[in-house]
């Protein structure tokens, strides 16, 4: 089964240049440019190299080399859909082979030429091998990390190892705050962005999904009809990536009934939050069980519990 792989930029790049000037010979520029790649994260079904470009004003293109089994020059890999060993991809920095089988350890090397066919030495090679799977990789948020209050809006970003298509049904993403957002499209995507928006009553200490799973009917799937796996990904999920708190949940007060009086009232109180804490706690009053509430005026107390000494201004009555 074909298999993919993507290897990540790397900004490490080394350019030499040899001029020779003979009597009875032109001036001959040899492109001896030494290209860096790194080594790949595997995908299914394809792999994707990348590398820093050549910044010499005649780089014309660059040869990509790939084998099987053994690492090392010849380089005489076949199979690829886009043909054997070497293929010249172009003035271009990153290429993607297919058809690759499943299970075998591919090696990998690139080289550049210049508008005089010269072409340089070898990158550096790397290898991988395919797993054979579609899967979720991770799960991302490019909202900024802090607390999100009711009506709030985060982004999540669910990323696949290689592109997929929903068909049939939703894709349905569980949220530990209880909330499922379901998404109904996905079209040839390597990840899908959607928005969660924040409701009363939700409460996360670090936002993260707890569960992916598909609507009766549906399909998700790579262009081979190979369905993706949508087991969590270990170390990788929302919560792995981002610190989001959700508060939606009012804090917990209470205060004690004082003791009769005709001066001031001692009023004990104490307060309680879960996910983000305790800020302030203010002191309000209302004379009757008709009366209105208002505020005492007295300053807000930190912590979680205290002692408020009030005197009411309506003088007697049930405050």
């Amino acid at each position: 089964m074909p298999k993919s792989y993507l290897l990540p930029r790397t900004r490490i790049t080394r350019s030499l240049f040899s001029y020779f000037s003979l009597s009875k010979f032109l001036s001959l520029i040899v492109l001896v440019a030494i290209l860096f790649l790194l080594t790949p994260q595997v995908y299914s079904a394809q792999v994707t190299l990348a590398w820093d470009p050549n910044t010499e004003p005649d780089l014309d293109g660059y040869m990509v080399y790939y084998k099987e089994v053994s690492s090392g020059p010849p380089y005489d890999g076949t199979g690829a859909t886009e043909g054997d060993s070497a293929i010249d991809v172009g003035n271009v920095t990153e290429f993607t082979l297919h058809g690759l089988t499943d299970g075998v350890t591919y090696f990998f090397a690139v080289t550049a030429y210049d508008t005089e066919d010269l072409e340089s030495s070898y990158s550096n090679e790397v290898s991988s091998t395919g797993s054979g799977t579609v899967s979720v990789t991770s799960i991302t948020s490019s909202t900024d990390n802090g607390c999100y209050k009711t009506g709030d809006t985060v982004n999540i970003t669910i990323n696949f190892s290689e592109a997929v298509t929903l068909a049939g049904g939703n894709l349905i993403a569980t949220l530990d705050t209880g909330r499922a957002i379901e998404i109904d499209s996905i079209n040839s995507q390597i990840s899908v962005g959607v928005t969660y928006t924040v409701q009363a009553g939700d409460e996360s200490s670090n936002l993260n999904v707890e569960s992916l799973e598909l609507s009766e009917g549906a399909t998700l799937q790579n262009n081979e009809n190979l369905d993706c796996d949508l087991s969590l990904p270990t170390g990788f999920n929302l919560a792995d990536n981002n610190d989001i708190v959700i508060d939606a949940v009012a804090p917990a007060s209470s205060a004690t009934a004082p003791d009769y009086g005709n001066a001031a009232l001692s009023i004990t109180w104490a307060a309680s939050d879960a996910t983000s804490g305790v800020a302030s706690t203010e002191l309000w009053y209302k004379k009757g069980s008709g009366g209105t509430w208002s505020n005492t005026g007295l300053a807000a107390q930190a912590g979680t519990s205290g002692t408020f000494s009030y005197t009411p201004p309506d003088g007697d009555g049930t405050y």
